[in-house]
């Protein structure tokens, strides 16, 4: 596993930030009581207050592991919520756009810089900030035309 300790690589602290709120989301959005004989048995080993995290999803969802699953995408979206809330974003490019380093009147996907100076306000990666823009897309092409 690699490691997400922010001593070894303080470069990667924004992509540290989204997977373990990506993890929160999993914990609040999709924790399920164990449904079988099998896990109740192998909840028994554990202490009381470990066993809700051990069994997070039930086998739909386990078998639906191909390509990008409806419960990753869910937890990539509460993780973007929750670092990067809509208001705050929308506010942050209205900002950023204000800087005399970046070109007027250009599509925010065309303006690398502006993603970059929201990407270390709201101290994620540049792919989350990416990643949360295109979620906001509607709004933010509205934006574009002001």
């Amino acid at each position: 596993f690699p490691s997400h300790d922010n001593n070894e690589r303080p470069e990667a602290l924004g992509r540290y930030r989204f997977t373990l709120a990506h993890e929160i989301g999993h914990i609040v959005l999709h924790i399920q009581p164990p449904s079988d004989t099998v896990q109740l048995s192998l909840l028994s080993e554990y202490p009381t207050e470990l066993r809700p995290l051990l069994f997070r999803c039930g086998e739909a969802e386990l078998k639906a592991q191909q390509g990008f699953s409806q419960i990753e995408w869910q937890a990539n979206y509460f993780a973007s919520c929750l670092l990067m809330p809509k208001q705050r974003v929308i506010n942050g490019i209205t900002y950023f756009r204000k800087e005399p380093s970046v070109t007027k009147n250009q599509p925010l996907a065309e303006q690398p810089t502006v993603i970059s100076m929201m990407a270390t306000h709201f101290q994620v990666s540049y792919e989350a900030m990416t990643y949360r823009i295109q979620q906001l897309e509607p709004t933010v092409a509205l934006l574009d035309l002001k």
